[in-house]
């Protein structure tokens, strides 16, 4: 699964860089998106509520603006819980 992005990780980057597609219309790429999200939700084991949800994106926030060590000491410490 990791070869072809098929993780979590994989997931949550293809949710947060994904852009519409040519001939793609809005309700294709709200469709896809919506795909991606709820992969990524799932492999992350969240419960779908809004408190989990919110804590999601509060963890992907501080990640993607905290250092690169502190980031990845995170995603590490996460996968040994």
């Amino acid at each position: 699964m990791k070869g072809y992005q098929l993780t979590e990780e994989g997931f949550r980057s293809k949710c947060r860089e994904c852009k519409g597609e040519d001939g793609e219309n809005p309700s294709q790429f709200i469709i896809r998106l919506s795909t991606y999200l709820a992969r990524w939700v799932e492999l992350a084991k969240i419960d779908m509520n809004y408190d989990c949800f919110f804590e999601l994106m509060v963890k992907e926030q501080f990640l993607a603006n905290c250092t690169k060590d502190l980031a990845m000491y995170s995603r590490e410490k996460a996968k040994h819980v």
